[in-house]
């Protein structure tokens, strides 16, 4: 709700100190009837655009976060469908990372956060070649070389 202070108080420290309080509209006594209900419609009704204003900005970065987590799981199944062998791994590895966040009491926007990366975690995999990836077997020193870059692979993927 709006405040407006109505006063008889006019020096500007005074009117400073009222704004410091909340108020948004100082009106010095004496005043006019129809000019403070003019003030007093046209505050309620900026407050009433900027509630649905803030509606709208909840309701859109919703649908975007949706938007995200719909795009950042589907990169994540098709990393995953290119290592048969770790199927699972980047979901169980995002679920493990946001309990351990709630249990640090991070804030939701960080444990957000960071269930998404853990979704895409191995995305640097998409470089390695899928018969190394699929290759039964223990891998030779060059192979698992390959592997071993993939996180700096994935991070130059993501770190726009």
């Amino acid at each position: 709700m709006p405040i407006i202070f109505v006063s008889a108080l006019s020096e500007t420290n005074e009117k400073v100190d009222g704004f410091e309080l909340g108020a948004v509209d100082f009106v010095t006594k004496p005043y006019q009837r129809e000019e403070l209900l003019i003030r007093v419609r046209t505050h309620l009704e900026m407050t009433r655009l900027r509630n649905r204003l803030e509606l709208l900005l909840d309701e859109r970065t919703n649908e975007l976060k949706a938007s995200m987590l719909a795009f950042v799981t589907a990169i994540a199944s098709t990393v995953e469908m290119r290592d048969p062998y770790t199927a699972g791994h980047q979901r169980r590895a995002a679920h493990l990372a946001s309990a351990i966040a709630r249990e640090l009491q991070l804030l939701e926007d960080q444990i957000e956060g960071l269930n998404l990366a853990s979704m895409v975690h191995d995305i640097g995999k998409i470089r390695v070649p899928a018969e190394i990836l699929c290759k039964p077997g223990r891998l030779n020193e060059l192979e698992f070389g390959l592997i071993k870059q993939h996180p700096e692979i994935g991070y130059e993927i993501l770190k726009q």
